[in-house]
Order: C-alpha cells, then structure tokens, then sequence
C-alpha cells in the first residue's frame, strides 16, 4: 500500500511538473511553525519550496518542506504539499512526517525513543504580500512509539480540546 501511494505522489508530480514545466514561479520561504506537523520551529526555521503555476483565475501549487531541530529536542520533519490559491485566500493539503531520534534528557536520564509520526494537514491559507498565514486541523494517520515508553511531551503540541492544529507563517525569500 505504501508503495502505491509513493507511486501515486511521484506520477502526480511528474505529471504536473511536464505539464507547467514551461510556467511557473519557485518561491523558497522561511518561517515559523506550531502544531502536530511540525511541532515547534524554534529556534531553526522551517525552510518550504513552492512552485506556483499562475493560470487565469487561480494558482495551482506544490511543494516540499522540513525542519531540522538539534538544540534542545532532536527531531526533524518534512512535508509535501498541493493546493489552490485565490488572490488573497487559498486552501492547501499535505502530508507529513516527523521523527524524534532517541535521546535522553537531564530530567529523565533514560534513553527515550525514537518515535514517529505521520499526519494528514488541510490548511487554509491567507496571503498577505510576501507572507503567508496557513492555520488548518491535523489527523494523525499512523505512529511508533516503543514498547513500555511514553511519549515525548514534545508531541501534544498544537493540541486543543483533543485535537491537533496546525499554524504557520512563512516569509517569502526569495525574489
């Protein structure tokens, strides 16, 4: 099953990388991330690559974002989006995965981890010259956790009333 769906995102890509091969912008950004796709990015930015196909009355696009985190917790995360954008609004869906290497910290000595997860994002996104405002819910698709362990607090982060969100603000740095 996993191979299909890896199958199905590299032929979705592929296909539309062809089709607007000759069109489009790449825009690089950086910012700041809170919820159960990334966690936190503090103090190391998440760093995103969009490419935008500008058609006649909206902007298809797709890209790939990660955040890589050694100070205090060592995890990394990446992601792979799509959406649509309407002058000022859009709405957006990827999916993500975050990896929380094994540890131990000065609180609990023992070894901890690793621990995985993987999440499904819907986003709504709110432009604002080159800054974008995504905020959207969070489904956790699947996850690993060792046996006899507890999970990092690390990962109920983002999480409201018993559901995960997702909030992110992204700087574009490119021209």
């Amino acid at each position: 099953m996993k191979q299909l769906i890896l199958l199905f995102f590299y032929c979705t890509f592929t296909s539309l990388y062809s089709t607007f091969a000759q069109k489009g912008e790449n825009h690089w950004q950086a910012g700041i991330a809170f919820g159960a796709e990334h966690k936190f990015t503090f103090p190391t930015p998440k760093i995103a690559y969009t490419r935008i196909h500008p058609l006649a009355k909206i902007q298809p696009y797709y890209g790939a974002s990660g955040h890589l985190n050694l100070i205090q917790h060592p995890f990394f995360s990446g992601a792979v989006y799509g959406g649509f954008r309407y002058r000022a609004i859009g709405i957006e869906g990827g999916l993500s995965y975050l990896r929380y290497v094994e540890a131990s910290d000065v609180v609990n000595p023992e070894s901890r981890g690793p621990f995985a997860e993987t999440w499904w994002n819907p986003k709504f996104c709110v432009y604002i010259k080159n800054t974008v405002v995504k905020f959207g819910p969070a489904f956790l698709q699947s996850e690993q956790v060792p046996t006899r362990q507890e999970k990092v607090p690390l990962f109920n982060a983002g999480r409201f009333n018993g559901r995960f969100y997702n909030l992110e603000v992204l700087f574009r740095i490119n021209n």
